[in-house]
């Protein structure tokens, strides 16, 4: 693929890169979430990110002490049934779009097991196919999608290289246009008398000066 210099929109990160927010702008996740709920399938990504996050805090509890082994359980628990109930039961109100065969063997381990929860592996086949799904049909419309998006929005703005080399450039621009919109306070006019027009023709200094000698009472004699 061509590159194209200034710009790191042609850079197409993998959907990994994408699911763990590592990817560049404008390929985020906030954007392919955004970008999944315009088509109705949020719940693939919703539970690609709650199988993760079941993943990282059972082996965070796996090595704690036995003290830990009541809430492990139970927080535990709470996380698998509610993948099962929520993503796996068939009919179930977010129910994602896998084989019949993976979807009773989940359901078979879900009986099997009751209370105990499982280790993470036993989502890794589910998991695989979530992600053929989004690589296959989601994925190549979103990159491309955000891509346009991006280089529409770039032609508002310049390029970090750009507008580096125009700051560089232009700085001295924008210090003749202070120096022309500046007038010296030595040129404005003096020579006015004093009246009710006297701010125009004085310095704000002159003004409180007069002011105040015109207030401080005459010393006795």
């Amino acid at each position: 693929m061509k590159e194209q210099s200034g710009s790191l929109y042609h850079i197409q990160p993998r959907l990994d890169d994408i699911l763990n927010d590592v990817a560049p702008f404008p390929y985020t996740l906030g954007a392919f979430i955004a970008f999944l709920s315009e088509r109705r399938c949020l719940e693939t990504v919703e539970f690609l990110l709650e199988t993760e996050r079941y993943r990282r805090i059972y082996h965070w509890l796996e090595h704690k002490t036995e003290t830990y082994e009541a809430i492990r359980k139970a927080h535990l628990s709470g996380l698998w049934n509610r993948l099962i109930n929520q993503y796996i039961r068939p009919g179930s109100k977010r129910e994602i779009n896998i084989s019949c065969e993976i979807r009773q063997q989940l359901m078979q381990q879900f009986y099997n097991r009751g209370d105990d929860p499982p280790p993470p592996q036993v989502l890794d086949q589910v998991v695989k196919s979530i992600k053929e799904l989004l690589r296959g049909a989601i994925l190549i419309p979103f990159l491309r999608r955000s891509s346009a998006t991006a280089r529409v929005q770039s032609l508002s703005m310049p390029s970090l290289n750009n507008s580096l080399c125009e700051a560089a450039t232009s700085a001295s621009h924008f210090e003749d246009d202070i120096k022309v919109n500046r007038r010296p306070r030595e040129d404005y006019p003096s020579h006015l008398g004093p009246s009710r027009d006297d701010r125009k023709g004085r310095g704000w200094r002159e003004r409180f000066k007069a002011g105040l000698v015109k207030r401080l009472p005459w010393p006795s004699h």
